[in-house]
């Protein structure tokens, strides 16, 4: 009959001899190391489910704002208010719309450009290759 085989720790345990229970140096270090990584994980995660709700939010500013915009176009196009009451006249002059399709456009491009910072940002890596 062969003799069970030993399992790796107990091996171990045989060739060191009795071992403590407080843990040394190391061990404190690589429960500490995990910890961290533990709660970095945990925060990237909580990060991107932030990241999504503050993407919808400004999507849905951001829909709201240019459905307003295209409705004073329209409106201002048709002189008088469409949705509200045909009768009151609304007219803006072309220096105004120019304005505000210029700013409009201005803003949305910003928007874009912070969002897509804020949600994509550049990491160390990509710093490091440069």
């Amino acid at each position: 009959m062969s003799k069970p085989e030993l399992k790796p720790f107990e091996k171990l345990k045989g060739i060191l001899g009795k071992t403590s229970s407080a843990p040394d140096v190391v061990t404190a270090f690589e429960i500490q190391k995990y910890t961290l990584q533990s709660l970095d994980i945990r925060d990237r995660s909580q990060n991107i489910a932030l990241r999504k709700t503050f993407a919808w939010c400004l999507f849905a500013v951001l829909i709201f704002w240019l459905s307003v915009v295209i409705y004073i176009v329209i409106s201002s196009g048709s002189s008088c208010l469409i949705i509200f009451s045909p009768a009151i006249a609304f007219h803006l002059s072309d220096s105004v719309i120019i304005a505000l399709l210029t700013t409009t456009t201005a803003n949305v491009i910003g928007f874009f450009y912070v969002v897509t910072n804020y949600l994509f940002p550049k990491t160390e890596k990509a710093d490091e290759k440069k």
